[in-house]
């Protein structure tokens, strides 16, 4: 299989705070890393002698801990989890963010005012209460 030019990488904070999809991945800082997404899964070349050595390697290179795996097994079972919480802190963030983006759009639009105070800011007051519950 030819190796193809990727079309877009996963950018992420290393914290795990910010994930976005990008065409010009050279924008970042050393606190991002970005990972290339093709239109078909791309060959591997990996210079171990065991299947754990070449799942550790592949771990490392795309930043996860491969832990105190001792068996092909136990480097799954870390990847698993680490894939999960990044994905899970990645939504957590994102729908933080746009919730966010929302009351502060309301806030801007609608200026208006009556006797219990701005309505804007009363209605972004309740959609910030929303990512509380």
């Amino acid at each position: 299989m030819d190796k193809q030019e990727p079309i877009a990488w996963m950018v992420y904070t290393l914290d795990g705070t910010s994930v976005c999809v990008t065409d010009n991945p050279t924008d970042f800082t050393e606190n991002h890393r970005a990972l290339p997404l093709y239109t078909t899964p791309q060959p591997q070349e990996f210079v171990c002698s065991t299947d754990k050595e070449k799942l550790a390697q592949w771990m490392i290179q795309r930043g996860y801990a491969t832990g105190h795996g001792d068996t092909v097994e136990d480097l799954l079972n870390e990847l698993d989890w680490q894939i999960a919480e990044n994905w899970t802190r990645g939504m957590v963030n994102g729908v933080h963010a746009e919730r966010e983006a929302c009351a502060k759009l309301v806030e801007i639009l609608i200026p208006e005012q009556t006797e219990e105070g701005l309505i804007g800011h009363t209605i972004a007051k309740a959609i910030r209460a929303r990512g509380e519950q």
